[in-house]
């Protein structure tokens, strides 16, 4: 069974390294994961991308719209994803990598109010693109059973071995197979 643990930071954190392909498809870089059970799904930071090779265009380009999130004040926004390829999850590997979806912008298109016409141009009109955090949430969380230790700081994984349940939850983003070809060793085939 595929197990481990990470450490929580003395804030109460945790964060996760995922090793992720380059736009110029040349290397595996790190980036790091804020461990967040509230997020639904696993975003990315502009930063980050840029990081990656990733520019603005790149982005613009690959992204696809995805639906729309609500974000920690309660808004929603529209949400755009792009799908990169990682090659591992909490440090084991995934030989043959795996594409995955990353919410990596959300958009708010603000309308003027009928009643102030003049308020067309205003700053508070438009429309505006944000970036998110690289959190680590649900749709990849989903995949394990995860306990927190915090009298040892420390969180807790152990791989799902049925994933179906999970695959009804996050539809676009199902794990079709798991195989384990050694106890250190496993991969996930997407639907990508």
């Amino acid at each position: 069974m595929v197990s481990g643990k990470i450490d929580i930071d003395e804030r109460g954190r945790a964060y996760i390294i995922i090793m992720i392909r380059t736009m110029d498809k040349t290397e595996f870089r790190p980036v790091k994961f804020l461990f967040d059970t509230g997020a639904d799904f696993t975003s990315i930071s502009s930063n980050d991308l840029s990081s990656l090779g990733y520019t603005k265009k790149d982005v613009e380009d690959n992204m696809e719209r995805y639906g729309s999130v609500s974000v920690a004040d309660g808004s929603r926004l529209d949400s755009f994803q792009i799908d990169l390829t990682v090659t591992n999850i909490f440090g084991h590997i995934i030989p043959q990598g795996l594409r995955f979806p990353f919410i990596c912008l959300g958009r708010k298109t603000t309308e003027p109010p009928f009643i102030l016409p003049s308020c067309k141009k205003c700053n508070l009109t438009g429309t505006k693109d944000t970036s998110f955090n690289s959190l680590l949430g649900n749709n990849i969380l989903s995949c394990f059973d995860i306990w927190t230790d915090r009298t040892n700081g420390a969180i807790h994984f152990e791989r799902l071995l049925d994933l179906t349940e999970r695959n009804e939850k996050y539809p676009g983003c199902e794990m079709l197979h798991i195989s384990i070809s050694s106890e250190d060793d496993f991969y996930y085939e997407s639907q990508f």
